[in-house]
C-alpha cells in the first residue's frame, strides 16, 4: 500500500528539558566532569532516535507547540537552532513543515493591554522561524497547505492557532487597579519573570481558536475530495484531560464548538496536538455513527518520546487507516522503544469494501474459508477462480480488507508468505 509518513513533535521546553538528566544524583561532591561521562540526557536520547526516524522518508514535519517556557525568545531561537541541525530545517519545503504557538511561546511583555492587538506577543517567535528560512509559524490566521506524495496520496495539513487568549491581561476592578497592578509590577521587579510566571501566569491564560479560523476549516474540509486525508494541527487538546486541574480555566473556550464541527464532518480527520504531556489516541464520533470520524492523537513531551504517522492509502486513493508508531524513552535505562497503534478510518460494511475498497476484494472475501489459511494458499484459491492475480495484488487486497474490518492478519510484519488469515465475519 502507499503511504504518507508525517513525524509529530510535541512540547520541547527548552533550554530547560535540555538540562534534565536521569539519574540518581545525592553526592554532589562527587566530581562533575566524571558524572558528565556516565549521565544520561533523557532529551539527547530521544533525539538520537529522532535522527534515525529521520533517515526513512517522511513526507512533513508537524511542531505541537511550547517550543520554549515561560516566553523565553532566546530559549525558542536556541531551539530552533538545535532543531534545525537534527531536522535540517532549512532544506524542508516550506509547505510540508507546520507550527503552532504554544501557551509557552507567548511573550507576555508584548501583551497589549487593551486586547486590540492579539498577535503582538507571538511576533518575535514569528521572526524566529523567518530566520531559519521557514516563514511558517500559525499566528493571525489558520494556515492550510497541500501535502502531495504521488497523484493518489495526497492530505491537506491544517494548522490553528489555539493560543490567541494566552497571556491576556483579566482587567483589575476599577477601583483597586492601580494598587493591584502595582503589586503585580514589585512582585515581578522581585522575584523575575519567570518565578512570577509561575505563581500567576498560568492564571492569566484562556485558550481559545479565532472564530474565523474554525469557519475557514471546516469549509475547506467540506469542499475537500474524500480522497485527501485531512490533518489539523494545533498545541491544545479539543477533548476534556483525564487529570484533575484546578485553574481559573481548565479547556480551551471554545473547544466543543470545534470537536463538534470536526467530528460532524462526513470524512475522517487527524488532529493532531501537544500540550497534556501524555500520549492517548482518542476517537470521537456522533450519534448516529457515520463515516465522520474525529481522531485525536497526541505527542509527549520531546524529552519523553515523539509519534510517526504513517497513513495508509488504497487502489482507490482512499485513506484507509493510521499506523501510529509512538516512540517512548523508558526512564529506567534511557532506551528509546517503539509501539504500534492502528486506527482505522471506516467502520466495517459491505458498502465500504465496495466503494473504498480494491475491485478484487470482494472475490478476495468470498475465496477465504471459515478457517485460518495461509497466504501461498489463498492465492491458489483466488487465481483459480477468475482473471489472474499476482500475489502482490493479493497481500494489496488483503491488507485493504484488513483495515476495512474484514480480514485478520498474523505475521503481517512478516514476508507476505508468511501470513495467516481469518476472515472476520460480518
Amino acid at each position: 500500500m502507499k503511504s504518507v509518513r508525517i513525524l509529530q513533535i510535541g512540547d520541547v521546553h527548552f533550554p530547560d528539558a535540555h538540562l534534565e538528566t536521569l539519574g540518581d544524583l545525592k553526592d554532589a561532591a562527587y566530581p562533575a566532569k566524571v558524572i558528565d561521562k556516565m549521565r544520561l540526557t533523557p532529551l539527547t536520547c530521544v533525539v538520537r532516535a529522532l535522527e534515525a526516524e529521520m533517515e526513512k522518508s517522511v513526507n512533513a514535519l508537524l511542531f505541537c507547540g511550547d517550543i520554549t517556557s515561560f516566553g523565553d525568545v532566546a530559549g525558542y531561537r536556541a531551539c530552533l537552532a538545535y532543531l534545525s541541525d537534527i531536522l535540517r530545517l532549512k532544506k524542508w519545503n516550506r509547505r510540508k513543515v507546520h507550527a503552532v504557538p504554544g501557551n509557552h511561546d507567548v511573550e507576555r511583555g508584548k501583551t497589549d493591554a487593551p486586547g486590540t492587538d492579539l498577535f503582538a506577543k507571538f511576533a518575535e517567535f514569528k521572526r524566529a522561524w523567518e530566520d531559519v528560512n521557514l516563514p511558517i509559524l500559525t499566528v493571525d490566521a489558520a494556515r492550510i497547505t497541500d501535502l502531495i506524495v504521488s497523484k493518489t496520496v495526497r492530505a491537506k495539513l491544517l494548522s490553528l492557532n489555539s493560543s490567541v487568549g494566552c497571556g491576556e491581561k483579566r482587567h483589575l476592578p476599577s477601583d483597586i487597579q492601580s494598587q493591584l497592578a502595582d503589586l503585580l509590577d514589585a512582585y515581578v521587579s522581585t522575584v523575575g519573570l519567570s518565578k512570577a510566571f509561575e505563581v500567576v501566569g498560568e492564571k492569566l491564560d484562556s485558550p481559545g481558536f479565532l472564530q474565523t479560523d474554525i469557519e475557514r476549516v471546516c469549509a475547506e474540509l467540506d469542499a475537500l475530495d474524500e480522497t485527501v486525508m485531512a490533518v489539523v494541527l494545533s498545541h491544545h487538546n479539543i477533548l476534556p484531560q483525564a487529570r484533575l486541574r484546578v485553574q481559573i480555566y481548565t479547556e480551551v473556550m471554545n473547544a466543543g464548538m470545534i470537536r463538534s464541527r470536526l467530528s460532524r464532518m462526513n470524512r475522517p480527520v487527524l488532529y493532531c496536538h501537544g500540550h497534556i504531556h501524555d500520549n492517548p489516541v482518542e476517537l470521537v464520533q456522533q450519534i448516529p455513527l457515520s463515516t465522520a470520524r474525529l481522531i485525536c492523537v497526541v505527542a509527549p513531551e520531546l524529552s519523553r518520546g515523539f509519534n510517526v504517522l504513517q497513513i495508509d492509502y488504497g487502489h482507490r486513493g482512499y485513506p484507509l487507516g493510521c499506523r501510529l508508531y509512538q516512540h517512548q524513552l523508558q526512564l529506567r535505562d534511557g532506551a528509546v522503544t517503539r509501539s504500534e497503534i492502528r486506527i482505522p478510518f471506516y467502520t466495517p460494511d459491505q458498502l465500504a469494501v465496495r466503494r473504498l475498497g480494491h475491485p478484487r476484494l470482494p472475490l478476495v472475501l468470498s475465496r477465504l474459508p471459515d478457517h485460518d489459511i495461509r497466504f501461498d494458499d489463498i492465492v491458489e484459491a483466488v487465481g483459480s477462480s477468475g482473471p489472474p492475480i499476482s500475489a502482490a495484488q493479493v497481500s494489496e487486497v488483503l491488507l485493504e480488507g484488513e483495515w476495512l474490518g474484514f480480514v485478520e492478519l498474523s505475521n503481517r510484519d512478516f514476508a507476505a508468505q508468511e501470513w495467516i488469515i481469518r476472515k472476520v465475519v460480518r
